[in-house]
């Protein structure tokens, strides 16, 4: 024991105690504070080297390999539980009345051939035929050609009114009978592109009205199905 020899008095002092700071007094506390820093150093260090993935537009972005996968959308749509397939009714001497599925292949006829429609609707059609063919084929052309029939949209349906072709080729229908065929994509193409067409002789369905009088104007005055739903 010492004594303290400042004062000059023989008192006992304490001796100051020596501790590591921050480590346990038992042992086996000791060894798992000793584990728990030493993950948490590794941790940090894991950390600090794990580089940023680059992206596009900075200098170290380095393109992955492999080939683009470009998106794609369907030309038709979604078929809905009572639609009817895609139709029209030629009217004598020749209008063409589109139902809703037959307009929308007229769209889509459209963006084949890459026309665009003028103020996103109106739309012309060019006709063609056959010898010893009975289809008549037709396919959207650009709004401005002077050949082309108008797509327009009269008491609340899409119609063109072909009939001025029909009597230069001589098969306007006789008068008096509206008939309803399907329309489909033609096998063959008309300067190179898609065309649509339909078979005069596989008719649908035959109405007959009176083309005389007041009984004509109340006939006129009627529409077609052609909303492609079944009631």
């Amino acid at each position: 024991m010492g004594t303290n020899k400042a004062n000059g008095s023989g008192e006992q002092q304490p001796q100051e105690q020596k501790f590591i700071y921050g480590m346990a007094q038992d042992p086996a506390q000791a060894a798992l504070e000793a584990a728990a820093k030493a993950a948490h150093q590794a941790a940090l260090q894991a950390a600090a080297n794990v580089q940023p993935t680059p992206t596009p537009g900075t200098q170290s972005y380095v393109p992955p390999e492999g080939e683009f996968r470009l998106n794609s959308r369907s030309n038709s749509r979604r078929k809905r539980r009572n639609l009817k397939d895609p139709f029209l009714w030629r009217k004598s001497p020749g209008t063409l009345i589109f139902g809703v599925a037959s307009k929308w292949m007229l769209d889509d006829n459209a963006k084949a051939r890459k026309v665009k429609m003028r103020n996103g609707q109106t739309m012309r059609i060019r006709c063609a035929s056959r010898d010893n063919d009975p289809c008549i084929y037709f396919y959207v052309t650009h709004p401005l050609d002077p050949l082309g029939f108008d797509v327009e949209w009269v008491r609340g349906h899409w119609e063109a009114n072909i009939a001025e072709w029909l009597f230069e080729e001589g098969t306007a229908p006789d008068p008096g009978i509206n008939q309803k065929f399907d329309v489909v994509q033609s096998p063959h193409l008309i300067l190179g592109l898609p065309v649509l067409c339909i078979n005069t002789d596989l008719a649908r369905e035959t109405k007959h009205f009176d083309t005389s009088g007041k009984k004509k104007n109340e006939v006129d005055n009627e529409d077609p199905d052609t909303d492609d739903e079944d009631e």
